[in-house]
């Protein structure tokens, strides 16, 4: 029997969940990696901060996945992509650049 996408990626989440099971882990990384790394970089068009917000996603994945209850893996992946790239750019905004700052003092 066939499995959908989504009972594909419940059935991995739960071996990760309770058998710490790299393999289940690797084979969703591999499988939504490219994906994530790409809404990332259509926000940032930084290729080096999309590479990090992605690999911090899958951390994370990795790191709570005793906690984490994910119905809908590829929608919890997209909305945390999401929800970083804003970090990003709230944490962006509070830094100005030296030679702005150097322009508005007219130096």
């Amino acid at each position: 029997m066939l499995l959908s996408h989504k009972e594909e990626d419940k059935l991995l989440l739960l071996q990760m969940q309770e058998n710490d099971d790299n393999l289940a882990f690797d084979t969703l990384y591999d499988k939504y990696w490219e994906q994530m790394y790409n809404a990332a970089y259509k926000r940032l068009k930084d290729a080096d901060y999309a590479k990090d917000i992605t690999q911090d996603i899958f951390l994370q994945l990795w790191l709570r996945r005793k906690e984490l209850s994910i119905d809908n893996l590829v929608s919890y992946l997209h909305t945390s992509v999401r929800n970083n790239v804003f970090k990003w750019m709230e944490k962006e905004q509070r830094y100005t650049p030296i030679p702005e700052v150097l322009i508005q003092l007219g130096i």
